[in-house]
């Protein structure tokens, strides 16, 4: 499939109304003009370039900052995968119970909350040790 150069022009052009670009484009502006809008008109071009240039850096170093330290965290949660599994299934578990009215959380010291709490804990359990086992 062959996508012609008019239709990437479009489409990069229609990314300027996403409500992510939109509200960008007066700050951007007023970065290019120094503060006024107005004097957009009378600032000279290698100025306005400069300008320009400087707000993509820092955009950019803004946005590669963010994503070294999501890369980071990550890593790091990587390193704890199957704990935060069997804790987020848990959690689902709870979630799927509290629906079904098994574990009422407002009424902690009731039986069957109490039962509806055990069950949750021996499914996932035994729900970790189907997934490790690679069926």
């Amino acid at each position: 499939m062959s996508v012609g150069l008019w239709a990437v022009f479009g489409a990069g052009l229609l990314t300027y109304l996403t409500p992510c670009v939109l509200p960008l484009i007066p700050l951007y502006l007023a970065a290019l003009a120094g503060g006024d809008v107005r004097g957009l008109s009378d600032t000279p071009r290698m100025r306005l370039v400069g300008r320009a240039l400087l707000f993509v850096f820092g955009f950019s170093l803004v946005f590669v900052a963010m994503g070294l330290v999501a890369s980071a965290v990550g890593g790091w949660l990587s390193s704890w995968r199957l704990q935060l599994q069997a804790v987020g299934a848990f959690v689902v578990l709870i979630f799927g119970l509290k629906m079904l009215g098994w574990a009422d959380t407002a009424r902690r010291g009731n039986m069957l909350s109490a039962l509806g709490m055990l069950i949750a804990v021996v499914v996932t359990i035994l729900d970790r040790q189907i997934i490790d086992s690679n069926w």
